[in-house]
């Protein structure tokens, strides 16, 4: 082998590890790196919203099938009473002076 020849291989060695480096080092890897952490992200989000979705199952369900449940919701979110009861309402912790703050004066805002 001739001198020119092994300078040339010599050459044809040291680019084909300067692409092998660039390949696994370069761009292209950073850009897999991100997309890998996206994809994890993604994934736990995805688990996230698979068990709020079966919750929310789970809720629907007691909404049509459950008459206690019914009857808890209705009293948290709209406030009903039975006829038969009586309605006491304490002032917030944090409400020191006892009073309403409905917003309007006792004489209705005159």
């Amino acid at each position: 082998m001739s001198t020119g020849e092994k300078i040339l291989l010599t050459g044809l060695m040291a680019l084909a590890l300067g692409l092998g480096l660039y390949t696994a080092l370069g761009p292209i890897s950073g850009k897999r790196a991100k997309l890998e952490a996206d994809l994890k992200k993604l994934q736990a989000e995805n688990q996230r919203l698979v068990k709020e979705n079966n919750r929310l199952v789970l809720e629907i369900d007691a909404l049509r099938n459950s008459r206690d449940y019914q009857e808890k919701i209705i009293r948290q979110e709209l406030g009903l009473i039975k006829p038969d009861e009586i309605l006491i309402q304490l002032p917030a912790s944090g409400d020191k002076s006892g009073k309403k703050s409905s917003g309007t004066s006792a004489d209705g805002g005159r």
